[in-house]
C-alpha cells in the first residue's frame, strides 16, 4: 500500500509531523519527528548484520556501537517479545 487507509491514523500522523509549527502548509515538520526517522533509516539499513541485543541494552547510537560492543554485556539482557524471532 502507498498510504494508510484509515483517515484518523493518517490525520494522527499529519498532526503529529506538523505540531508546533506556525504555518502548517510550508514543506518541514517537527525536527524530532525527523531525526527518528533518519535513525529508523540507519537501523533499517544494518539490519541485517547489526547486534540488535548489544543497541538494546542502552542509550548507544549507531556510530559508537562498533567501538562500544567489545564492552558491553547482554547476558542478563531481557528483550522484548517481538525481538524473540
Amino acid at each position: 500500500e502507498i498510504f494508510v487507509r484509515d483517515e484518523k491514523i493518517r490525520w494522527d500522523a499529519c498532526v503529529q509531523c506538523k505540531r508546533g509549527l506556525v504555518f502548517t502548509a510550508c514543506r518541514s515538520a517537527f525536527g524530532k519527528d525527523q531525526c527518528y526517522l533518519a535513525g529508523a533509516i540507519q537501523i533499517l539499513e544494518r539490519r541485517r548484520s547489526l547486534d540488535f541485543r548489544a543497541l538494546y541494552c542502552g542509550k548507544i547510537s549507531l556510530r559508537d556501537l562498533d567501538r562500544l560492543e567489545p564492552f558491553i554485556n547482554t547476558n542478563d539482557l531481557r528483550l522484548p517479545i517481538f525481538f524473540q524471532d
